[in-house]
């Protein structure tokens, strides 16, 4: 094969290229997985062993995708040889750890896996124990808190009073409580959460020197991609595995970080591997082979403002100039919603169709206003970003039933008590848990104390009746499917077991309720039972795959890897081809590309959002937007909107990024209509009539502000001005806020707008 007639330049280089250490800065649509897939055949033919090449991407649906590319190359230019282990970070150390975790005395390697959901429904009973466990804020904060400590690579037992600052509304004894109490249920239960499955890996190879050496020399080569959105924990553990002559590889985008809120750290990328590997090669690609040069010149002028970044600007490698990006500001949220609506049904005429568009924006309560502008017009739809199929309540409980098999963990069987009901209410629940202490060890939890000890509590016949049919058919199946490894044979036990409980009637049940709430119009199928059957599908499709473990092994398929599978699905995972707009956030969006988009909502307080406080945050809510834009290969349009907001009750204004791109002085248009003046005009009209202020609530002079000064926010309360900087003639004032949202001492920056801000 002739690589170079294949590649680029740069890709070229990249691909061949011999040093030990390399970076690869891919701008967006510049080929980063073919340069990738590429590299990684290059060595295969070259003789380099699949089973000593590792390759960790950060979805599954991009392994996937990698793992076929490399198979493909391989099967098309006669080389025998299967393709190396490509999988996820989280996918990577889960199989680490299915072999290693033992060594910990605290896990069996059957474990499973707890998701976002059982996340919140543990630190629930948690916080129902704590003085301020009721306060929204404080159950938000801490939660947070305990996240970002463990991708920081802080275990519950090593945290200490510094790692709460005075600025945060949980004390040290808060956070060491709910932490410490979080991680036991999670170990007595046999359940890891997603961070955790990172965190044990970590600590497992910091702690045992001879796993930690095997794992340094175990392959020559390793490769990660989408490197930019590394945190703490990823680099730690990617060091790890790169021995003292394992050749790394990362590839990624600093421009593209939109993950810091979940512990990425752009800086890694950036500095980090420069001051770890001295002799680091650096290969800038920046050919773009996805979108128009217009379309790139636009993302380049945004991303221009955003000050720590590689330095790079993309051009269009087919040199295909493309129409010039159209930026709309619309009345008021409808009228945004009608604008897209319209604008897609004219691209119907172009010979577009809707799987080709795709609508983004940076809040999910965008889309309310843009789902009523194509619902009107009869455009079909999709929301990817909503409740994840392996989340919808009917397949949870399904699988809570067969979780339960592995894990007799309480969530699990609270669902299976509940679903279908067995008689057994909160009030009953609450009184085996405080009789749980007086029981053995081993069996402090739900499901023991029901099979043990239910006649230590009061139960109605039906409930007693109920919980003894549940026990006769769960031992009835245990070890047969806990052991089953065929996978026609499995799912019949499953379906038996499912059956012999009840499940399936009451799912139909559930579905025959729906339909009465339903005109017959709007009935197309019984979706809830419909998901059910989608499980067994999915199953027969995991038992059936070629999967390899991280020492190139045939994993072979159960039950308990297919739980812990279906745990780790993103929500890119189900994005489907169908004829359809796409309508997502900007963060889902992330690697995905379509031949139109459109990006709505890009007003202050949306994008950026009123959460970025400080120069870094805008610097990501600017990020997120390139990324959005980049997403276009021939069409982008971007639309903003005036209006109350009645959210934080202020007027909207367009979006400061709208102003970095230039869009505002040479192409803000709106939608006529007869006798309409623009919003702006008619708003300080109104205002005059109001209470005779004369202010252009678009304008305010810098010299109207000065550090020091006392203000009033109409969302934000009182506040101190701390400093001024000038936004193309108007203020951008930094104001340390008494309290936001029960956060004391907050800083925003704002642009005065008469409106909402006054001094005092």
């Amino acid at each position: 094969m002739e690589l170079e007639k294949l590649l680029n330049k740069k890709q070229y280089e990249a691909c061949t290229s011999n040093a030990l250490h390399l970076r690869i800065i891919a701008g967006a649509g510049t080929g980063k997985t073919r340069t990738l897939t590429y590299r990684i055949f290059y060595l295969l033919s070259q003789g380099v062993p699949a089973s000593k090449i590792l390759a960790i991407t950060f979805t599954r649906k991009a392994a996937d995708e990698m793992k076929q590319r490399v198979s493909d190359l391989l099967t098309d230019n006669g080389y025998p040889s299967k393709p190396p282990l490509i999988n996820n970070f989280h996918g990577f150390c889960y199989l680490f750890l299915r072999r290693e975790i033992s060594i910990l005395n605290i896990y069996t390697p059957d474990f499973q896996i707890a998701d976002e959901d059982d996340r919140k429904e543990i630190l629930k009973s948690i916080f129902k124990t704590m003085t301020n466990g009721a306060n929204k804020e404080f159950v938000k904060a801490v939660t947070s808190k305990i996240s970002s400590l463990k991708n920081d690579g802080i275990l519950a037992e090593d945290i200490t009073s510094s790692d709460v600052s005075s600025y945060d509304v949980f004390s040290f004894e808060d956070l060491n409580y709910a932490y410490s109490k979080y991680q036991d249920y999670l170990r007595k239960s046999n359940l890891l959460d997603f961070d955790d499955l990172l965190l044990y890996t970590l600590l497992i190879l910091e702690r045992y020197p001879e796993v930690r050496t095997y794992y340094s020399n175990r392959y020559s080569h390793v490769f990660v991609d989408e490197f930019q959105d590394t945190n703490s924990v990823q680099y730690r553990l990617t060091k790890y595995l790169v021995g003292k002559n394992t050749s790394l590889t990362v590839v990624g985008d600093p421009d593209q970080t939109i993950y810091t809120w979940r512990g990425a750290r752009n800086e890694i990328i950036k500095h980090s591997l420069v001051n770890d590997y001295r002799d680091l090669q650096t290969i800038v690609l920046d050919d773009n082979y996805r979108s128009t040069q217009n379309i790139l010149d636009l993302s380049n002028r945004l991303i221009a403002h955003n000050n720590d970044r590689v330095e790079k600007q993309l051009h269009s490698y087919l040199n295909i100039k493309g129409d010039e990006p159209e930026c709309y500001g619309a009345d008021n949220g409808d009228k945004e919603g009608d604008y897209i609506g319209s604008k897609i049904k004219a691209l119907l005429t172009e010979g577009y169709s809707y799987k080709d568009i795709a609508v983004i924006y940076r809040m999910n309560y965008v889309s309310a206003s843009i789902e009523k502008g194509l619902s009107k017009r009869g455009i079909p739809y999709v929301i990817y970003g909503g409740i994840p199929f392996f989340r919808r309540a009917e397949v949870k409980d399904m699988l809570s039933y067969l979780r339960i098999f592995f894990t007799h963990d309480d969530i699990s069987m609270k669902r299976i008590l509940n679903f279908p009901s067995k008689g057994i209410g909160e009030t009953s629940i609450e009184r085996i848990k405080e009789n749980l202490p007086s029981t053995a060890e081993e069996e402090k939890n739900i499901f023991s104390y029901l099979r043990y000890h239910s006649s230590d509590i009061r139960l109605t016949s039906k409930a007693r009746s109920e919980l003894n049919k549940f026990y006769s058919v769960y031992e009835k199946y245990e070890n047969r499917i806990k052991e089953e490894k065929d996978k026609d044979n499995l799912i019949h036990l499953i379906r038996s077991y499912l059956d012999e409980l009840g499940f399936f009637d009451a799912v139909n049940r559930l579905d025959r309720e729906d339909m009465l709430d339903k005109k017959y119009t709007d009935i197309s199928s019984s979706e809830k039972i419909d998901n059910v059957k989608e499980v067994f599908n999915s199953i027969s499709m995991y038992m059936s795959e070629e999967n390899i473990d991280d020492q190139g092994n045939r994993i072979v398929p159960s039950l308990s890897t297919y739980l812990s599978y279906a745990m780790m699905q993103s929500s890119q995972d189900e994005i489907k081809d169908d004829n359809r707009v796409k309508l997502m956030t900007g963060h889902i969006s992330k690697g995905l590309e379509f031949k139109v988009v459109f990006v709505a909502g890009i007003n202050n307080g949306i994008c950026p959002s009123s959460r970025a406080t400080s120069n870094s945050d805008i610097e990501e809510e600017r990020r997120l937007l390139y990324v959005a834009m980049t997403r276009a290969q021939e069409k982008l349009f971007l639309s903003y909107r005036y209006g109350h907001d009645f959210r934080t009750n202020s007027y909207m204004t367009p979006s400061i990024f709208l102003e970095d791109m230039n869009l505002l002085k040479v192409k803000r248009t709106f939608e006529q209509s007869s006798g309409r003046e623009d919003f702006a005009f008619r708003l300080k009209s109104m205002l005059k009539k109001e209470d005779d202020r004369k202010t252009d609530y678009l304008k305010k002079d810098t010299s109207d502000y000065k550090i020091g000064d006392k203000v009033e926010h109409i969302t934000f309360g009182k506040g101190n001005v701390i400093n001024i900087e000038d936004r193309n003639g108007r203020a951008l004032l930094s104001i340390l806020f008494d309290c936001v949202n029960g956060e004391k001492g907050c800083v925003k920056k704002i642009i005065p707008n008469a409106m909402s801000l006054k001094k005092l």
